[in-house]
This record gives structure tokens, sequence and C-alpha cells, in this order.
């Protein structure tokens, strides 16, 4: 690290925004699908350093119980009855996530604001009931 102190990356002579992920699940996202924003310079490349135990041990694998209060606070519900994932992106992390609470409301995030909101470490994630 000492050697790269007070360079930049650029593309077309603007420097970028840089990413990090701990647990891309094998595959990396563009930035459209993760945030939002398209980048030129973020495109989905394969990523097998992250899903080798041991390169990766915290995040090659990973399971989390959330509270059901913090999957409705992420929802801004009362509760939740039920998650539903609506959609994958084709990097194959989550979308769109919903959430129907005990009296029907629906509530749906994009996978990567359900994933912060949660204190997930990807939005490569699936539900188990």
């Amino acid at each position: 690290m000492d050697s790269t102190v007070g360079q930049i990356i650029t593309f077309a002579g603007t420097p970028i925004t840089a990413y990090f992920s701990s647990s891309s699940g094998g595959i990396t996202e563009t930035s459209e699908h993760a945030w939002g924003t398209a980048t030129p310079y973020t495109q989905s490349v394969s990523d097998t350093a992250s899903v080798d135990v041991a390169l990766n041990p915290r995040f090659a694998s990973w399971s989390r119980q959330i509270p059901q209060s913090v999957i409705a606070g992420a929802f801004a519900l009362s509760d939740v009855a039920s998650l539903q994932v609506l959609s994958m992106n084709p990097a194959g992390t989550v979308a769109m996530i919903q959430a129907t609470s005990s009296t029907g409301i629906t509530a749906a995030l994009r996978g990567e604001t359900f994933r912060s909101r949660s204190k997930l470490p990807s939005a490569w994630f699936s539900i188990i009931d």
C-alpha cells in the first residue's frame, strides 16, 4: 500500500469512484445493479477468490438470522409476515425484495437497500424460512 500513496485511478482523465466488496458470491456486480448508477469502468467479472474459504474465510459462505423487528424497520412496516425475492440481477444478487405485513400491506426495496438496512454482508442472499 505504501507504494501507491498519492496515486489515483482515472477513467477518461477523471478520478473514479472505487468500490470494495467482501462477498461477491463468485461474480462482481455492476455499479448500476448494485447502487443504481452505471459507470463504464465497473463491469461484472468472475471473482473466484471471494468464494474460496481459504482466501475469504469470513465471507466465502455466510448465514445470518435477522430479527423480525430489523426486517420490519428496513421496510418501514409495523411487522413482516413474509418476504419474497421479486427479481435477481444478472450476477445473481437480489434486485428487488418485497415484505408483506400481517395486515397485508406490502413494501418493496432494492436488494442493496435491504442489504444495507439489515446489515447483511452482501446482496447475494436467499431467504430461508
